[in-house]
C-alpha cells in the first residue's frame, strides 16, 4: 500500500505527516537548549553568571542554529503540503508563502526565512548569521514559526492543539 502524506491529522498506519514530526523535534531541541542553558548563563551585560565547561555560549549558538533549521524544515514542509503544486515542482518557500496567504511576507516571517536560508546554504558568507543568534532571536524565530503554523491551521480550519501553544522564553 502506498504511503500518503497528510496535510492535517495523520492517523492511520499508512499516513505520514512529516511537517508535524519536524515541528515536535524542533520544540524538543528548543527545550533541551533551555535545560542546557540553565547550566551556563549570561546576564544582560554579557557577563558570565554561572560558567560551566559542559555547555558554552558557542555550543548554544550551534544548538540554536540546528533548532532553527529543524523548525524551518517543518515550516517548509507545512507550506509545501498546503500550497497548490506548480506542475511537478513544489514552489520555493517565499513564493509558496505568498501564494498560500496572498499577502506580503511580514518582517518577522521574512527574518525567519532569511536565517533558515542562511543555515541551509551555510558557508563562509553565512557565518555572521550563525554568530548573531542570541537567546532573544532564537525565541523570536520559534514564536514566528509557531505563528506560521497557527496561520496555516486557521487557514485550513484545523484545530490548534497544545503543540502550537508554547511561550518560547528563556528562564
Amino acid at each position: 500500500m502506498a504511503r500518503r502524506f497528510a496535510t492535517g491529522d495523520s492517523d492511520g498506519p499508512n499516513v505520514a505527516n512529516l511537517q508535524i514530526n519536524f515541528w515536535k523535534m524542533a520544540v524538543e531541541v528548543f527545550y533541551q537548549i533551555i535545560e542546557k542553558w540553565k547550566i551556563y548563563a549570561v546576564d544582560e551585560e554579557g557577563e558570565e553568571v554561572a560558567a560551566n565547561d559542559e555547555y558554552t555560549e558557542n555550543e548554544f549558538v550551534i544548538d540554536a542554529a540546528v533548532a532553527i533549521v529543524i523548525a524551518g524544515i517543518s515550516i517548509s514542509e507545512l507550506i509545501g503540503q498546503n500550497v497548490p503544486s506548480d506542475g511537478n515542482k513544489t514552489p520555493h518557500l517565499r513564493p509558496a508563502y505568498k501564494a498560500l496567504f496572498r499577502d506580503h511576507i511580514p518582517d518577522d516571517v521574512g527574518a525567519f526565512f532569511s536565517i533558515y536560508d542562511s543555515l541551509r546554504h551555510f558557508g563562509p558568507a553565512k557565518y555572521n548569521a550563525v554568530s548573531e543568534i542570541t537567546e532573544k532571536s532564537l525565541c523570536e524565530h520559534f514564536k514566528t514559526a509557531q505563528s506560521i503554523w497557527n496561520d496555516v491551521l486557521k487557514l485550513r480550519n484545523a484545530e490548534i492543539s497544545d503543540e502550537f501553544r508554547h511561550d518560547f522564553l528563556f528562564p
